[in-house]
């Protein structure tokens, strides 16, 4: 049990405000599917289940990773099946190497970050 560092009550572990005093003991945010308070670090709601937490941001450069390297393998088979002339081809390739070396260089930073915070 927490004691709150206002006017030194016992808090129940799942509450956010002193029932005593009211002060705030914990960071809360609402749930913007049923409205009710959570806690701040929550990553579905307790009350109606809810996942509250988009994906992280390694989660979204690991799927732009996926979705270039399958544009790459699209412009192969436009080349190979007459669709695409080698100018063109060599066009998007290029362009399509240079988004993926990008988010490469992003998805190492997110690893160095997560590492500094061990």
């Amino acid at each position: 049990m927490r004691v709150c560092s206002k006017c030194g009550n016992k808090i129940k572990e799942d509450s956010f405000y002193c029932s005593r005093c009211g002060e705030k003991v914990r960071d809360i945010k609402f749930c913007r599917y049923c409205g009710k308070e959570i806690s701040i670090d929550a990553t579905f709601c307790k009350y109606c289940g809810a996942r509250l937490r988009d994906p992280d941001k390694m989660e979204k450069l690991l799927m732009e990773k996926n979705k270039l390297r399958e544009k790459l393998e699209f412009y192969k088979k436009g080349l190979e099946n007459g669709i695409l002339s080698q100018e063109e081809y060599q066009r998007r390739y290029d362009e399509t190497i240079d988004e993926l070396v990008d988010i490469e260089d992003k998805i190492i930073q997110e690893k160095m970050k997560g590492e500094k915070k061990k």
